[in-house]
């Protein structure tokens, strides 16, 4: 497979892909330390007038991350381009992978790592919640697991707040939606989000957070 060319990085393998690309492991050539490359998975070439909205949802992701300055949120960098002016998203690498690839081999942890990881979670959403922003998207996939130098999982971290919302976009939000307006994952909304009210806050969150804690507990 042959990697992108993003200028000041070199891009070492391939992580994982999401609904928008994949994600590089990359070494930041100036700064000598790793770094993840979230891409997008169309061009502008390819996607037109649309691309340039998707880049703007990168480049909020970006802002709202940057303002969640936490131990247990991935802190998200800075964005670039490659030579075919494809979009990345430069952020912190996480050396433990995420909790789905994580419940994809041992779908039922040790009820202390399990109570560990969400207690890391809340601590995350506490923060988010000062700020009045909802991360609509709380799911094994955007939690990353923090691992020592012998390996052992000894925290997680909160990633992805692209379909985030915050305090203005609630407070202007002010008639119901559709149905589903809300983005997310099915499996993991709370019946707010998936009903489509208008309002939500940090108890959405913590609903979605609930039913990983279950998934972790029972392995379903």
């Amino acid at each position: 497979e042959s990697f992108p060319d993003i200028p000041g990085y070199k891009v070492i393998e391939v992580l994982g892909k999401g609904g928008f690309g994949k994600v590089y492991k990359v070494g930041d050539l100036k700064l000598k330390r790793f770094a993840a490359a979230k891409a997008l998975r169309y061009s502008e070439h390819s996607l037109g007038s649309v691309f340039a909205e998707i880049k703007a949802r990168f480049e909020r992701e970006l802002v709202i991350t940057a303002s969640l300055n936490h131990p247990n949120i991935v802190t998200a960098y800075t964005t670039a381009t490659d030579s075919e002016n494809n979009f990345y998203l430069i952020m912190e690498y996480v050396l433990g992978g995420s909790l789905r690839e994580y419940l994809d081999q041992r779908p039922t942890p040790a009820l202390d790592l399990a109570l560990k990881i969400t207690a890391d979670v809340c601590d995350a959403l506490d923060v988010t919640q000062k700020q009045a922003i909802v991360h609509r998207d709380i799911k094994p996939h955007n939690i990353f697991l923090v691992k020592d130098e012998r390996g052992d999982i000894v925290g997680a971290k909160l990633a992805d707040f692209g379909v985030a919302m915050t305090k203005n976009e609630t407070s202007a939000t002010s008639s119901p939606t559709q149905r589903g307006a809300h983005p997310g994952t099915p499996l993991y909304m709370s019946p707010e989000q998936e009903f489509g009210k208008p309002f939500l806050d940090v108890r959405s969150d913590l609903f979605s957070l609930g039913l990983v804690l279950y998934e972790m507990v029972y392995g379903r």
